[in-house]
């Protein structure tokens, strides 16, 4: 073989080895980038990520309060509700011992002519057959008439 073409078959190698370094060079740069920019992007994913987690705490911190108000509203109006009840009760006491009372006040009294008294009596309600008031006599055909509407106008 001759000398040039030994000459030209070592630079033809040489620069093949070269462009072979460069290439490498090149793509371990890029690999590098690549990689460096997975870091970032994956960094800022995890700061995402971070942020969403407290967020999605502070969600469920809030729900837990508003479970924990709406119990306790649950509670406040079972609370009323009995006490309500209880209230209704002691009412209904009260109204059926004064209705006792009117009662045993009519059994007593000379001028009830022992009519009774209904249920629907309130203490308090104008007894229209009371004679000792004039103005309610019914038979009283000569009273005023206060509206002075009525046939015994005065």
């Amino acid at each position: 073989m001759d000398t040039n073409l030994l000459i030209w078959i070592a630079v033809a190698v040489v620069v093949v080895l070269v462009a072979v370094a460069i290439i490498a060079s090149t793509m371990r740069m890029r690999s590098r980038a690549v990689a460096e920019a997975n870091r970032q992007r994956a960094a800022e994913l995890r700061s995402k990520a971070q942020a969403e987690g407290i967020d999605a705490r502070e969600h469920e911190a809030r729900a837990t309060r508003a479970e924990a108000e709406a119990q306790q509203a649950r509670v406040d109006a079972d609370r009323l509700a009995r006490e309500s009840a209880e209230r209704q009760e002691e009412a209904q006491r009260v109204r059926a011992a004064s209705e006792d009372r009117l009662r045993e006040a009519d059994s007593i009294d000379p001028d009830a002519g022992g009519r009774t008294r209904g249920a629907h009596r309130q203490p308090g309600d104008v007894d229209q057959t009371d004679t000792s008031r004039p103005d309610t006599d019914p038979a009283d055909t000569n009273r005023a008439d206060p509206n002075g509407t009525g046939p015994n106008r005065a």
